[in-house]
């Protein structure tokens, strides 16, 4: 028996959506009958259009969520579209009549807004009966251009959840926050500029539940960090909380001012750099925590000023070190690291030099989403850090000399071997050879990498990769042909959009999107992005000039612009 797609049960029909985006399964699927649009009601609850094609996002949005609107409960907004889309597009989206649209929805996320935008736009979303989660991804501009007032105040108050990613700018709080009060903050995830920007934030969220912190490095305030929370209120609500300042030296009297203040915690996560020894006895910490805590994690950088004798004593016995604890020392810079066994946080920093170091086994990394792997003198040190760390979503590596190759040299001929199919997000800095890395990361999204890196690894591999690489960024490109960006989106078959970083700032890229214009005759309609100069006569009338250098017509759907240095065509 033979069945039309149509025909399909609902189950098969919404099971085999599992494996498309959603952009692709609207696109395709909606308004083909009314069986099907019932059908895929409940799928559209969670509308993510990011990374799809111009003409596919345009057809969405003008045909596809005005019907489904009602349905939505979760919506991602990428301020990327807003100058790229036709006009009467962008009015619906950016604007008031986005309430109207999504009536009911409870989870927005607004990604790569300016400070300064997200401002204006906190002004279209009221009246929405449902919205208490607002997410902030890659937020740019001004520490201080967020009124935090008008930011947990969004929706008339009915914000009680809100998230800002570790890719946005660390955000300040006015030294006077007598008139500010948000009672209706309960979970927030913030990166502030410094510690006495934090206990002034403790002063306006009195109901929180759920604190996360990621730290800058502003040195500012520092003196008097641990003064800064005298005045501060006993936030009694507070049950969860971390904080990340793996890039600012702690002061111990300063987090023990803070934890003073949490007089109902329960869990503590901390990712902390230190030159004081107080943070190395555990002790030290518990006894300033109150009896409701019973959950602790954290990873310690101890970077002393000049490593004592009976550190180093500690480091080679290691009698006196809890089987709950576990030492990295990572001897080229003097540093000490101590985790948790396991370790419930979400980062790690690691020298490549304490690879030999690392324990047996992976399960007490399970849960650490993102690692940074610095000063790697060989590929065989990184892999064998990887292989404890099979739940990674996101990894960059940065080489001992960014000029140096990586090799694999190695004294074991047994090869190690590591898996990391979570990893959605990949940076190196530096040259090495990218094969097992490509190939242990099979559902890797975004890979950010040298020039000199790619090209090497196009020339020795002719066949494409096993990952579902969708976009990469490539930085230092000095090529002028456009020769290698072919076989580029020849190699990873997937690709979608390609965002290059001209090494040189002098001279224009014309001649570069002269070679790659051309190159899209033979379907390779890969989005791409090019940081660096362009001409002014080509910027007088960008669109025409593209058409009359490709196979492009004006009725083609496509939309190009040339915006802060950025050449930006988009399929």
């Amino acid at each position: 028996m033979c069945l039309t797609f149509e025909n399909l049960p609902d189950e098969i029909i919404l099971y085999i959506c599992q494996y498309l985006r959603g952009a692709d399964v609207l696109y395709s699927f909606y308004n083909l009958n009314t069986r099907l649009n019932t059908a895929l009601t409940g799928y559209c609850r969670y509308v993510n259009l990011m990374g799809v094609a111009y003409k596919k996002l345009t057809y969405v949005i003008y045909h596809v969520l005005p019907c489904i609107g009602q349905h939505v409960r979760s919506f991602c907004l990428n301020t990327y579209w807003e100058s790229m889309i036709p006009d009467q597009l962008s009015q619906l989206l950016y604007s008031s009549r986005l309430c109207g649209i999504f009536p009911y929805i409870e989870n927005l996320t607004v990604r790569g807004f300016s400070s300064e935008r997200l401002q204006v736009f906190l002004d279209c979303i009221e009246n929405l009966p449902r919205l208490d989660n607002l997410k902030i991804q890659f937020l740019s501009g001004s520490s201080t251009g967020i009124c935090l007032r008008k930011l947990f105040s969004a929706n008339q108050g009915r914000l009680s959840k809100v998230f800002f990613d570790w890719n946005s700018i660390d955000l300040d709080i006015p030294q006077d926050t007598s008139d500010i009060s948000c009672p209706n903050i309960q979970e927030l995830t913030i990166p502030l500029t410094s510690i006495n920007t934090l206990a002034r934030l403790c002063k306006v969220i009195p109901n929180v539940h759920c604190l996360h912190v990621n730290l800058g490095t502003f040195f500012v305030d520092i003196g008097n960090c641990a003064e800064a929370f005298e005045d501060v209120s006993p936030l009694l609500r507070l049950v969860d909380f971390s904080i990340d300042s793996i890039d600012w030296f702690c002061p111990f009297d300063a987090f023990v001012a803070m934890i003073r203040k949490m007089p109902s915690l329960q869990k503590l996560k901390f990712n902390l750099c230190t030159e004081e020894e107080s943070f190395l006895v555990e002790e030290n910490i518990r006894m300033n925590l109150p009896i409701s805590c019973y959950q602790i994690d954290y990873f310690i950088d101890y970077s002393p000023s000049e490593m004592d004798s009976e550190i180093k004593n500690l480091l080679t016995s290691k009698r006196t070190v809890p089987s709950s604890v576990h030492l990295l020392f990572d001897e080229t810079h003097d540093i000490l690291n101590i985790h948790t066994v396991p370790c419930c946080i979400q980062s790690f920093v690691l020298s490549g030099s304490v690879a030999k170091q690392m324990m047996s086994g992976s399960s007490y990394a399970e849960h650490i989403r993102n690692l940074h792997i610095y000063d790697a003198q060989c590929l065989n040190d990184v892999f064998q850090i990887l292989q404890h760390f099979r739940h990674l979503h996101t990894l960059s590596i940065n080489t001992l000399n960014s000029l140096t190759m990586l090799n694999n040299s190695t004294t074991s001929n047994k090869p190690i071997v590591f898996h990391l199919p979570y990893l959605k997000q990949l940076r190196i800095d530096g040259t090495c050879e990218l094969s097992n890395l490509l190939d242990a990361a099979s559902d890797l999204y975004q890979f950010n990498v040298d020039f000199d890196c790619v090209k090497m690894f196009i020339q020795n591999h002719a066949r494409s990769t096993r990952t579902n690489v969708r976009s990469i960024d490539i930085f230092n490109w000095t090529d002028t042909h456009a020769e290698l960006l072919q076989h580029i989106t020849q190699t990873f078959v997937t690709l979608n959009h390609v965002n290059i970083h001209m090494a040189s700032r002098t001279s224009t890229m014309d001649s570069f999107l002269l070679e790659y214009l051309p190159v899209c005759k033979n379907g390779m309609q890969v989005s791409l992005g090019v940081k660096g100069s362009l001409s002014e006569q080509v910027q007088t009338n960008i669109r025409q000039w593209v058409i009359d250098h490709s196979h492009l017509s004006e009725k083609d759907s496509f939309a190009v612009q040339y915006r802060r240095d950025w050449f930006q065509l988009w399929f």
